[in-house]
């Protein structure tokens, strides 16, 4: 494929395949032996019996169904041409490297003024196509691109999300692969794994997902032989092969796969702030979370992986569930079988694996990672010959929309916690307290008379985000959700206390608005600038909102903490039952992660 010199003439002007139909079935999840492309698996489509071995179970698989390389670029020049700066300015491509055989790596940047840069913005990086036969992996990422684009005039969740976070996705990193595994309808393409990286004894391609500079050769391991290797190999012919060991320092690569050295480069950019990494992988429908080089758990970050992966498989799940209902009221594909767990990386196979994307952007770069194996289930079969990465064309969208679901929710999660944006008292529809808050700002009062009389008096909460979710999005319970309680406290400590009707008036992006009646039981002083109102809210992942926006939460990997996330006058027990409770209350400098429910390992 030749290069071209702009995004204009690199995109050839090829309509992209439709997608459509509904999730097949799939048989329950078992213990996780082994993943990647197997080296022998028979000729596709494979014949019943051939080498002694039964028929992949989707024999369904069309290339024509997937996107091509080609394809890709070609609808990221169509995103780029009606959302980009020019459009509604979400989407901004950006080239951040070049394949071994030249081709183009792209990044889509998705986010509320997408040509502007803002430091302070978290970033998101989703990775697909690391290894060129997951082909379920890439037309993932591909459906949360469009409809992160799509549904974000219609859709307030979508909406928050780009507003509020730059979103870096990278539909193929292994483009070479890609291309090859496509070329031909046999084992050695279609299941191919690695890149096209020639090497000087004659073989070709290093492992992306074992060739990251962190852990990437563990101590006792001889660079000299391939016998003694762990989580990765020294043998070219091998479909993990680590790459070339550096003479000098051989726990290191002699090269950093050009590759994975623009995602690197995207990372190190000071004017990111790359807080979430999410790497898109099939198959298995497990979430994994570091380290995959050592068995030992991590200590600081361990519940907070724990709170992420559980809420994201509960959402797959979930989502699941309704889709099985629907399935056995029609007749359509049968029953949903199988379920998502999740895992550490390194208790998913039989060894541990070295030099992985997620040790190396966690372990090396602070920031939390999760790699996602998507559909089908493992089985044996499945791996043995191949039919894992051979997926239904109509499972593609269900695969991709339950995802997108689990993706809302960690992106949710680094964009960190929700704030009231203001807050109205009044009284006889006088205002007795308004005031504004902006991030990074101190809290501005426009009124404040810090007096009611005894009667009843309305209380407006505005937050920053959308409070209430649809249920196929949703971590906390319904009765959980939104404000429960509501009071005012005045300066002599006494309570007023909520009295109804209390309800939201407003669950649209612009103003989520929750307008609750209090009971002043005397003519009272408050003192609303310190905490007057008291409520208890919780947002649809079980944050708190923070009570000091002027100093923006950010989550300290390694630490296990939220800096700046004042939340001291919550108690949290549980995390989504947490309340204010008064101004006296002196802060805790340290507070604690959310919670996540749940249990390791695979249902």
């Amino acid at each position: 494929m030749s290069k071209r010199s702009t995004i204009d003439t690199e995109f050839a002007a090829r309509a992209r395949a439709g997608h459509a139909g509904v999730w097949l079935a799939l048989c329950a999840i078992i213990v996780v032996l082994a993943a990647g492309c197997p080296v022998s698996a028979p000729t596709i489509p494979l014949p019943r019996g051939v080498k002694g071995g039964p028929a992949p179970v989707n024999t369904g698989e069309t290339k024509t169904s997937f996107y091509t390389f080609d394809q890709i670029l070609n609808t990221l020049a169509a995103w780029q041409q009606t959302y980009g700066p020019k459009g509604a300015n979400l989407a901004k491509v950006v080239k951040i490297g070049e394949s071994w055989e030249g081709r183009p790596i792209y990044a889509i940047k998705i986010s509320k003024d997408a040509d502007q840069t803002d430091a302070n913005t978290p970033d998101i990086l989703v990775t697909g196509g690391v290894h060129s036969c997951e082909w379920a992996g890439i037309e993932t990422v591909m459906h949360m691109a469009k409809h992160l684009l799509e549904d974000y005039k219609k859709d307030d969740y979508v909406r928050y999300t780009v507003d509020n976070s730059e979103i870096w996705i990278v539909p193929v990193v292994n483009p070479d692969g890609l291309v090859y595994s496509r070329a031909k309808d046999d084992n050695e393409h279609r299941l191919w794994r690695k890149n096209r990286h020639p090497l000087p004894d004659g073989h070709v391609g290093v492992d992306l997902n074992r060739g990251y500079p962190y852990k990437w050769r563990l101590e006792g391991d001889d660079p000299r032989k391939s016998s003694d290797d762990a989580g990765g190999s020294d043998d070219p012919a091998s479909r993990n092969y680590r790459g070339e060991a550096d003479p000098s320092d051989p726990s290191k690569p002699k090269v950093i796969e050009k590759e994975i050295r623009g995602l690197i480069d995207l990372v190190d950019n000071p004017e990111h702030r790359f807080v979430l990494f999410l790497d898109y992988h099939s198959f298995s429908e497990v979430i994994l979370y570091p380290y995959g080089y050592v068995r030992e758990r991590m200590q600081k970050d361990f519940d907070t992986y724990e709170f992420l992966a559980s809420g994201m498989t509960g959402l797959i799940n979930r989502n699941r569930g309704l889709l099985s209902i629907a399935q056995k009221l029609t007749g359509d594909l049968g029953d949903v079988g199988s379920r998502y767990s999740y895992s550490q990386a390194s208790m998913l196979y039989l060894e541990v694996t070295t030099g992985s994307g997620i040790d190396f952007y966690y372990g090396a770069r602070g920031i939390i990672s999760l790699g996602i194996e998507v559909s089908p289930a493992f089985t044996i079969r499945r791996f043995t010959y191949g039919a894992g990465f051979m997926i239904d064309p109509r499972e593609i969208v269900p695969i991709g929309a339950e995802n997108f679901h689990a993706f809302l929710f960690a992106a949710d999660w680094a964009i960190g916690p929700p704030y009231v944006k203001e807050t109205v008292v009044e009284q006889d529809g006088r205002a007795a307290f308004h005031s504004m808050q902006k991030p990074d700002e101190d809290l501005r009062a426009q009124v404040n008379t810090n007096k009611l009389a005894k009667g009843e008096a309305a209380v407006k909460l505005v937050f920053s985000k959308p409070m209430i979710l649809p249920p196929e999005r949703r971590i906390v319970s319904e009765k959980d959700e939104g404000v429960t309680t509501l009071k005012l406290v005045d300066t002599a400590g006494r309570l007023h206390r909520f009295i109804g009707p209390g309800y939201w008036t407003k669950t649209t992006y612009d103003g989520d608005t929750f307008v609750g009646v209090v009971s002043v039981f005397a003519d009272s002083t408050f003192d609303f600038a310190r905490g007057a109102v008291i409520y208890t809210a919780s947002d649809g992942i079980g944050f708190v909102p923070d009570l000091d926006p002027s100093t923006p939460p950010v989550y300290m990997a390694g630490e296990g903490l939220w800096l700046n996330y004042e939340r001291d006058r919550y108690s949290r027990s549980p995390v989504n039952g947490a309340e204010l409770a008064g101004a006296a209350e002196e802060r805790r400098e340290t507070p604690a992660v959310p919670e996540g429910g749940g249990r390791p390992g695979s249902d």
